[in-house]
Order: structure tokens, then C-alpha cells, then sequence
């Protein structure tokens, strides 16, 4: 039920329950064949055709809702004139009236936690703070509230649209998540190259990697990934002599981070952990865009001049958006600062006019020919 709207519309699918609930007998019966036609097909088929009536009522988006009107005067046409499924279309309506009462979200059973949350680590300095006034186990967790917050609001309609040739250019929650990565990486990147001293910048790539590592262990793998991003990001990688102040045990954590990821084998080691994983989770959603980008490589909508559908196409649109909703229902149980996350909020802000990064990158650490290189070295080490 979740990808129909691949290949109709909510009022045609409703029309074509309609029609087939209201099955007619074969012309010609018997009183005996009649019964048993009865018996055998029309009843089944009448139950059938309410249960998925409130089956597309559990995946209704907020454009669909003017249906439910149509779906309550079905049911009360059933309690009026067929008292044997009176009881079931009641069982419907009812469900339809909570729908109106409390709106979409209330089809969603989201698994509430009683749990008090973990303490908040305060920046050290409570008035005006630096970035690395936040200790890092906590700069993962508001960035972790405001991803999820972003998350949940992925809509089932906007997972189809990706998995379109074409692509609406009106916003949507997924433009919004890939936005903020973009910036996260931008900001990694921003911040260290805003420093002209080599010993702050490798403090800062440090602090980053450690934000990443406690993004991980939240399974807040969105900004993991912006965050690995912006540290591999050519004009922060070049710069030699600052990854030469970072330290083996550091420079091995990023490492580590990027084997969860698993790039090099397509996600394959990351789509494991997601699988099994059981915990609130921000997914990195570029895994589930990758797969409904190719959808539409994977042959038509109909295979076939009688109309057949392809339903390996939807199913593959099903297996995302179940994913998506999966961790939709886990909420997080984190405490927001609102302090911490003005400030990154403001951070953000601040990258839409962001420089040119490429440019600074020189500025910070002229290219060096070898020769030049192997001078600096020996003078370093004290040989010169």
C-alpha cells in the first residue's frame, strides 16, 4: 500500500474498492449456487475490500485526507444497507473519526521512553563560548536532537518524487537534510581554516573527529557523515603540516569512522549495522537516495501494454521508506541547551556567505615544493 501513488491515485484506488465491493452475482444462478457464490466470493471479497480501505487510511498523507469523507459515506451506506458488515464499517468509521480528531500523526505509534535522560554537559564557559567550549559528547547530541527533528518529518511522498526521473524543485524535508549536511561540512571545514595558527587547527580537526566518533556512538549517522565530509574535504586535507600536529590515535578514530560508512564497498558494512540496529537512529540518508535515484534505471512504471506494474520497482520504493519509518517511531531521549544549539544554529547561518575555502586553504599553508618540504622537515626535527 505504501507506493501505489507510483502508479495511481488515492480517488482511483477508493473507485476500484468501491467496484469491487459491490461485486455482482453471475447472471443465471440458482438459489443453492447463489448462496454458495456468496459464501465463497462476495463475502470474502466485502471484507477484504474494508480491510484495505483501513490499510490506505494508515498510510495517508495530508493532501489525501479529503478521501476520508468519501470513506465515511461508504461506511454509513454499509451500516444502512448491509447490516451483516455493519459492524466492521463502524470498526472503520471509528477510525476515520480519530484521524480527523487528531490529525495524520496520530497513525504513527512512536515509542515513547519514561527514562530520565542523561545529564547535559555544560560549555565551560556558561555566557559567551568558543567552539571548543562545547565538550564534544554534547555538540553530538544537539546535533543529533536537530537532525532527528528534521528526520521525522520525511514524508513517504517525497521518498516516490526520488525515485522519479525528474525531480520537483519545491523544498521538502529531504532538501532541508541535505542542506544542513552541506553546511555541517562547510562549517568543519570553516572552522579550521579560520585558524592561522597550525597547532589550533589540528586542535580543531581533533574536536571534530571526537564529535564525529560520539555522533556514532548515538547512531546519529547523518552528521557523522557531514562531519567526515568536512575534515576529508580537499582544502582541509592538503594541509600537511596540520595533520602533522593531529596525533596516530586520532588520525585512527577518523579511520575507523570512515570503515563504518564503508564507502569503498557501497555502505555495505554500514547497511549491516542499520538492519539490526534497534536504537533511535538518524540514518545517513545519502544510502537511501542512492537507491531511489536508480529506481527509475530499473525499467517503465508498466511493463507491459495490458498494464502490468513493476511491482519490483515499488517494492524496492517500500524497502526505503520502511527503513525511514522505522527509526521514525524511536525517539531520541536527549535534553536540548538552548545555548549550545543558538550557537550552532548561528554557525550555520553564517556559511551562507561562506568564503572561499580552496583560497584560505593556501593562504594558511602555501603549496611547498619537495625540496622546500624536506628543509622544513630537517629544520624541524632539528637536524638544521
Amino acid at each position: 500500500m505504501i507506493t501505489f501513488k507510483t502508479f495511481a491515485t488515492i480517488d482511483l484506488v477508493f473507485d476500484l474498492l468501491i467496484e469491487r465491493y459491490d461485486i455482482q452475482p453471475p447472471k443465471g444462478l440458482t438459489p443453492e449456487q447463489l448462496f454458495e457464490w456468496t459464501r465463497v466470493k462476495k463475502t470474502p471479497i466485502r471484507l477484504r475490500s474494508i480491510n484495505i480501505m483501513r490499510k490506505l487510511i494508515d498510510v495517508l498523507e495530508e493532501e489525501d485526507l479529503h478521501v476520508l469523507d468519501r470513506v465515511k459515506g461508504f461506511c454509513n451506506d454499509v451500516v444502512a444497507n448491509d447490516p451483516s458488515r455493519a459492524g466492521v464499517a463502524r470498526a472503520l468509521l471509528a477510525i476515520v473519526t480519530r484521524v480527523e480528531t487528531k490529525g495524520i500523526e496520530m497513525k504513527r505509534t512512536i515509542r515513547a521512553t519514561s527514562d530520565i535522560p542523561p545529564p547535559s554537559i555544560l560549555p565551560r564557559k556558561w555566557g559567551k563560548f568558543k567552539l571548543l567550549d562545547v565538550d564534544p559528547l554534547e555538540m553530538a547530541r544537539q546535533l543529533t536532537i536537530m537532525e532527528s527533528e528534521l528526520f521525522v518529518k520525511v514524508q513517504q511522498n517525497e521518498c516516490i518524487t526520488r525515485s522519479k526521473e525528474s525531480v520537483s524543485s519545491d523544498p521538502d524535508s529531504i532538501k532541508s537534510i541535505l542542506t544542513v549536511a552541506s553546511k555541517l561540512a562547510d562549517w568543519v571545514a570553516k572552522s579550521i581554516l579560520s585558524k592561522h595558527d597550525t597547532t589550533k587547527r589540528a586542535a580543531t580537526i581533533k574536536y571534530f573527529i571526537n564529535v564525529a566518533e560520539r555522533c556514532r556512538y548515538l547512531h546519529n549517522y547523518s552528521s557523522m557523515a557531514a562531519l567526515i565530509a568536512g575534515l576529508n574535504s580537499p582544502p582541509v586535507r592538503r594541509l600537511e603540516r596540520t595533520w602533522e600536529n593531529v596525533s596516530a590515535r586520532n588520525t585512527a578514530i577518523l579511520d575507523d569512522l570512515e570503515k563504518t560508512l564503508d564507502t569503498a564497498h557501497n555502505f555495505q558494512g554500514y547497511k549491516v549495522i542499520i538492519s539490526s540496529l534497534q536504537s533511535p537512529c538518524v540514518p545517513f540518508l545519502g544510502v537511501c537516495l542512492t537507491v531511489l535515484t536508480f529506481i527509475p534505471h530499473d525499467g517503465n512504471d508498466i511493463l507491459t501494454e495490458s498494464g502490468l506494474i513493476n511491482f519490483q520497482k515499488c517494492q524496492k520504493i517500500a524497502d526505503v521508506i520502511q527503513e525511514i519509518e522505522k527509526f521514525q517511531m524511536r525517539p531520541y531521549n536527549l535534553t536540548k541547551l538552548a545555548n549550545v544549539r543558538a550557537f550552532i544554529d548561528e554557525s550555520l547561518a553564517l556559511l551562507d556567505d561562506v568564503p572561499d575555502l580552496w583560497q584560505l586553504s593556501l593562504e594558511r599553508e602555501p603549496a611547498e615544493k619537495e625540496y622546500e618540504k624536506t628543509a622544513r622537515l630537517l629544520q624541524e626535527s632539528g637536524f638544521l
